[in-house]
């Protein structure tokens, strides 16, 4: 949310701010220089675009309520990480609701818009719906994604992800963390700042893009047995390790970005050297 409450605000937007944590919300609107609301029907009733910041879980009654509340025709954004139900909702109040449905895909660092990459996923005119999101989003490259194929797609960008690094990190328990990234080498040190990064989430977050995508299910069970695949191959067949690699290395060669691989990730360990 504070991302984009310090975007809009730099792009020169009025912004309402409506929060259930009233002691938060007043702070942040101070310090943005924003207008923060007690009451959610006059906040409605002051916007006439408002950004739904929600958890997944919540985000389709959130949708409803404003439907419900709003006494004229209102801009709704909403920028969750899972589409499907949020766009049945967008669908179900179009007597009330002007829709957009995007999903930012970067994290609260970025200073701007410019190159960042924002999928569009349509709800019922693609073209108003991608028009209103390059005003709210200047310079930023925007993708088009039915809502099924952008639930898929995050079932392998952040659910499998998520959860490979939760396992990772449980496995580092009782360990010496501090000697092992001393002694680790570049693709170790890697692993673990991802792995840090992604146990720095909000838990009830990680647990909504595992839990509420329907399609990460059956990544996660495919995942697992793979696992036991090659727990068992190891097991009989070390031999075979060989050949699973080699299988796994043809895969990597489909992605025209492969070769950059290992530039990126000793650019990411130097960058992080700099910062220390």
């Amino acid at each position: 949310m504070f991302v984009f409450i310090r975007l809009f605000r730099s792009q020169g937007h009025e912004l309402n701010l409506f929060d259930i944590e009233q002691k938060r919300m007043e702070r942040v609107a101070k310090e943005t220089g924003s207008k923060a609301f007690s009451s959610v029907s006059e906040f409605i009733g002051a916007s006439d675009t408002i950004v739904v910041c929600t958890p997944i879980s919540v985000t389709s009654n959130i949708i409803d309520d404003i439907s419900r509340l709003a006494e004229k025709k209102i801009n709704i954004v909403e920028i969750s990480s899972l589409k499907n139900q949020s766009v049945l909702a967008l669908r179900r109040n179009l007597e009330t609701i002007i829709p957009v449905s995007v999903h930012p895909m970067f994290g609260p660092d970025v200073e701007t818009f410019e190159e960042k990459t924002i999928i569009v996923v349509p709800v019922i005119d693609q073209l108003r719906e991608q028009e209103l999101a390059k005003e709210l989003f200047p310079g930023a490259n925007l993708m088009v994604l039915d809502s099924e194929t952008h639930d898929r797609s995050m079932a392998l960008i952040l659910s499998l992800p998520y959860f490979m690094n939760s396992v990772f990190m449980k496995c580092m328990a009782n360990k010496d963390i501090s000697l092992l990234r001393k002694i680790g080498g570049p693709t170790f040190k890697t692993q673990l700042a991802l792995a840090h990064c992604i146990l720095d989430e909000d838990p009830f977050f990680v647990e909504s893009l595992i839990e509420d995508n329907v399609y990460a299910g059956d990544i996660l069970t495919q995942y697992i047995d793979e696992l036991k695949y090659l727990r068992r191959m190891l097991k009989s067949r070390p031999n075979k390790l060989v050949d699973y690699y080699e299988e796994n290395r043809r895969v990597t060669e489909t992605d025209p970005e492969s070769t950059n691989a290992r530039s990126l990730r000793n650019l990411f360990l130097q960058t992080q050297q700099n910062d220390q």
